[in-house]
């Protein structure tokens, strides 16, 4: 069964005219679900036509409102000049932002620029996975799956909300762009596809540092996914399976397994070799290899709820103390510490020292105490930051679709988009693991996860249609 067999033949003009309508349509979909009234955030009602002044007054020194700053100061001085910022956060949604007041004018409706250019780029999701599941499906059907997504309410409430201010829902839809071309590549033209998946995973890293530490680990999985397809090829592992399910469902032989490496190897190393400079520029001028700075977070970790200020409260509420709960000995020898001789008095990097000793120490009690923060968090109403109220119906359905997900890549067989279903799949859970056993949980920190997870699972949908459909055709 080659990997082409269920692909769909059409004229490039034909293409390129549904592609654009499809676009206009979508685009129009989105922006009815995300401008009817303005744009609701804990800060109060957000008019798309604010500019510049009214989105920094309003935000303050939130996370969003660094973001309009940083990009007013790239927009007037070519470079961000507020300390901190950089490195903080990587450079990407600052340039969004600068480009936005470039396109609105510092005084002008910036919020509706940001707005615009988000939506362009979501709209560029829903049209590639339209195109990926018209192949198999029923037209109609097709040009729906995308609007379902839109039934979500994160996506209704904050990604098309006041995410778009945040970097969740831009580098959301880039990794969404990025995804759905590495699946393109599964059907032609791996290289092509390749390069166009890791320039878009590129940007999403570039947008947001979560999705860079996800994209290691891709890497990662990749490599240890190829030395096993490589083993088993090799020494003829499969063989010893004759007669039962093995060769059907793992045939390591099918020619889709090795056109899915090959886009996976394009796109990652497209992807190593564009994200080196920035790293190389903080070693530059921060003395430090790194994609982004949190140095002085690691305080929080070893900081007793009592201490919190209430500005940081939704670190503490989100299970920021981890440390004084894991190691309560070390942490009043802190608290001790500190109050005594001064904050200063702990160089930032001995807290850093300090929790990946406990982690290794303590690994089994770490995991069970940042797990037992997930179901509140899992089952929010949808919130930029802490839990609110419970939304018990969306939070099951999401749960499901991440089994969904999981279970197709037990159904489909490798050559019919497996690998990258499953590597991509893989890389989310673990990257997403990893970025909270360090950081506190915000609702908005598992909402990149969660949209990922759905998007798996409509795509592993459609490649199970696609693999009966080659069977059927023998």
């Amino acid at each position: 069964m080659p990997a082409e067999t269920s692909i769909k033949q059409v004229s490039r003009t034909w293409a390129i005219t549904w592609g654009l309508l499809a676009y206009a349509c979508y685009f129009a979909v989105l922006a009815a679900t995300a401008m009817p009234d303005g744009l609701a955030t804990k800060y109060g009602q957000i008019s798309v036509l604010s500019n510049d002044e009214t989105l920094r007054e309003m935000f303050g020194m939130s996370d969003a409102g660094a973001y309009v700053l940083g990009g007013r100061e790239i927009a007037e001085t070519g470079w961000i000049q507020s300390y901190g910022l950089v490195p903080l956060w990587p450079p990407g949604f600052f340039v969004f932002g600068a480009l936005a007041h470039r396109l609105a004018g510092v005084d002008g409706p910036v919020a509706l620029a940001v707005v615009l250019m988000t939506l362009a780029v979501w709209a560029g999701v829903f049209v590639l996975l339209f195109f990926y599941a018209w192949q198999v499906l029923n037209p109609v059907i097709a040009a729906l799956l995308p609007v379902a997504i839109l039934a979500l309410p994160f996506m209704r409430q904050y990604m098309l909300g006041q995410g778009m201010f945040y970097s969740e829902s831009l580098s959301a839809a880039l990794w969404a762009i990025a995804f759905l071309l590495l699946m393109f590549g599964t059907w032609r033209r791996p290289v092509f596809f390749g390069v166009l998946a890791g320039l878009a995973w590129t940007a999403a890293a570039y947008t947001r540092a979560q999705v860079e530490v996800v994209l290691q680990m891709t890497t990662a999985i990749v490599v240890l996914a190829w030395l096993t397809w490589w083993f088993i090829r090799r020494y003829n592992l499969a063989r010893s399976f004759e007669g039962s399910q093995f060769p059907q469902r793992a045939n390591c032989w099918h020619p889709g397994v090795l056109l899915q490496f090959k886009t996976l190897w394009v796109a990652l190393a497209l992807f190593q070799v564009l994200t080196l400079p920035y790293p190389a520029y903080n070693y530059v001028f921060h003395n430090r290899f790194s994609w982004s700075f949190i140095d002085y977070y690691y305080r929080y970790l070893w900081t007793p709820p009592e201490d919190y200020q209430p500005i940081a409260a939704f670190i503490r509420d989100g299970g920021g103390p981890i440390g004084c709960a894991v190691e309560p000995e070390t942490c009043r020898r802190l608290q001790e510490q500190r109050r005594t001789s001064g904050e200063k008095s702990i160089p930032e990097l001995s807290y850093q020292s300090l929790t990946m000793r406990a982690m290794l120490k303590h690994p089994v009690a770490w995991v069970r105490y940042r797990l037992s923060y997930l179901p509140e968090y899992w089952f929010s109403s949808p919130s930029p930051q802490m839990a609110v109220g419970h939304d018990y119906v969306s939070g099951t359905v999401l749960a499901i679709f991440v089994l969904i997900a999981l279970a197709l890549l037990a159904v489909v067989p490798l050559g019919f988009g497996t690998v990258v279903l499953g590597t991509n799949w893989l890389a989310l859970a673990a990257g997403t693991a990893a970025v909270f056993m360090f950081i506190h949980y915000e609702v908005r920190y598992l909402y990149y996860f969660q949209f990922a997870m759905v998007l798996m699972a409509l795509v592993g949908i459609v490649q199970w249609r696609r693999y009966r459909i080659a069977r059927q055709q023998g």
